[in-house]
């Protein structure tokens, strides 16, 4: 498929694995019972769904990240998390806050993720799924 696209083909990818669209995917169209919810490109979605997040690859327990008061809620992954913070929020209050109880491999301040944005704009069982 990549190398499709490098040849200038248009690919059209269907998925719900969120990751795999934002990795692979310029253009998107997310849709939800038939129903467009958001298109555009990538970075434009982003841009205009995009919050205070940070994507961290650590080692050890951070399931007191979420309990933080300038946490907005937590995305936990098998090896990494991404914390969205409040509107107001620093990102450095975040890596202040990990000193001493996490070894942190990654800490970068993001755009959330697809799933994330697919998630706030449809809600429903995934929402509740989502750490607070």
């Amino acid at each position: 498929m990549v190398e499709l696209k490098q040849k200038g083909a248009t690919v059209l990818f269907s998925t719900h694995i969120m990751e795999h669209a934002e990795k692979i995917c310029e253009r998107i169209l997310l849709m939800d019972k038939g129903k467009e919810v958001v298109y555009g490109s990538m970075a434009d979605i982003k841009a205009q769904y995009g919050r205070n997040a940070v994507q961290m690859e650590f080692d050890g327990d951070a399931s007191f990240v979420a309990g933080l008061d300038f946490v907005e809620s937590v995305v936990s992954y098998p090896r990494w998390i991404e914390v969205e913070l409040k509107e107001d929020a620093d990102p450095d209050a975040l890596f202040r806050a990990l000193a001493g109880r996490l070894r942190v491999r990654r800490f970068e301040t993001v755009a959330p993720s697809l799933h994330k944005i697919f998630v706030r704009l449809v809600g429903g069982e995934e929402e509740r799924n989502v750490q607070a």
